[in-house]
């Protein structure tokens, strides 16, 4: 797949590394994934929604009006998803962001402990 990497570098990084893991992402890491997703600030969360979308407009090939085709509810706090509607490439990107975001997060921290 050539995704043009000029419109979302994070997401042709994260596919690029994904695309070649040979292994699926186990129940146990799925659900860590699911509690890290719940820990994210609100950028981690706007992030993880645009790489959502994005991987259906780009891989999927989704169109209409639905960016969502992964049957999400709608709750107070936003959209909820369930994993097993996804693909296990998405899956695989998202548990790797999450690990980027992490380290990120963990970095800024530090720097500002050690200003």
């Amino acid at each position: 797949m050539d995704i043009n990497i000029s419109s979302f570098p994070l997401f042709n990084t994260l596919y690029n590394e994904c695309i070649e893991m040979k292994e699926p992402i186990d129940y146990e890491s799925q659900m860590e994934i699911c509690r890290k997703i719940k820990l994210l600030d609100d950028e981690g969360h706007e992030i993880l929604i645009v790489l959502i979308a994005y991987f259906h407009l780009n891989v999927e090939k989704g169109y209409g009006l639905n960016p969502f085709p992964h049957q999400p509810r709608m709750i107070k706090q936003g959209l909820k998803f369930d994993m097993t509607n996804f693909p296990m490439l998405l899956i695989k990107m998202i548990y790797r962001f999450l690990q980027l975001h992490e380290k990120k997060i963990q970095d800024e921290q530090f720097r500002i402990n050690n200003i």
